[in-house]
């Protein structure tokens, strides 16, 4: 699929306890294939150490 065809949207469109409307969210979507954030939860990253996201190791 071309990078042209997927839309990755990272800022939040909503805050927390607000009420959102998915329909009329889906309803705005144009792109075959979209990503968006909703809300931010917490102010960093899951998993991460001193600014790294360990990976995993498999034998």
């Amino acid at each position: 699929m071309p990078q042209a065809d997927y839309a990755i949207h990272y800022q939040p469109l909503f805050t927390a306890l607000q009420t959102m409307d998915v329909q009329a969210l889906i309803d705005q979507v144009e792109e075959p294939w979209y990503n968006q954030t909703l809300i931010q939860v917490g102010v960093g990253a899951a998993g991460s150490h001193a600014g790294r996201v360990p990976l995993a190791r498999t034998r």
